[in-house]
């Protein structure tokens, strides 16, 4: 579906506010998405985009998954679902629990049905095509607490996470 890149910039108010861009196939310059912000806040309001992101696009369905937080600190994901091979997708914005302590850093899927995201504090959750399960991650006998930053598979049974200090491997074919 293109080349995707997504960031952070700062808006004419110097706030921090999401940034994506997309270079559809065959194009030469990249364009600019739109996508939701939380519906909490006005739609317009900049605070109400995500500002830290991570992004992954699935090339089995085309599915698409920004996570991070929002200016108010709020975290949540934007995630792109196309019926068309990637040539359009339609956006939904979901907020995280605000009593939740779970800033997600990264973002990785192989589909609609199956994704990983994994953020502070050692936390790790599966997405199953309807919720967020958190997976329980542990050494031995302790849980791990450092934070996840980036999350590669190549497959839903060969999957990477790395962190602060940190990188394992969850290898299901064995």
């Amino acid at each position: 579906s293109g080349l995707w890149l997504a960031g952070t910039r700062n808006n004419p108010k110097n706030i921090p506010e999401l940034a994506v861009r997309r270079r559809a196939p065959g194009a030469n310059d990249f364009a600019d998405v739109t996508l939701p912000g939380d519906p909490a806040y006005a739609a317009d309001n900049p605070y109400a985009l995500l500002n830290k992101v991570w992004a992954v696009s699935t090339s089995v369905d085309h599915t698409m998954w920004i996570v991070g937080e929002q200016a108010f600190g709020r975290p949540g994901y934007v995630r792109g679902v196309s019926s068309d091979g990637g040539q359009t997708y339609t956006w939904s914005y979901t907020a995280l629990s605000d009593k939740s302590v779970f800033l997600p850093n990264a973002v990785w899927g192989i589909g609609a049905n199956d994704a990983w995201m994994g953020g502070d504090f050692g936390r790790l959750s599966h997405w199953d095509g309807t919720r967020w399960k958190q997976a329980f991650v542990t050494i031995t006998k302790y849980p791990v607490v450092q934070p996840f930053y980036a999350i590669w598979g190549r497959g839903a049974d060969d999957l990477w996470v790395a962190g602060a200090g940190i990188a394992m491997h969850r290898d299901l074919k064995k």
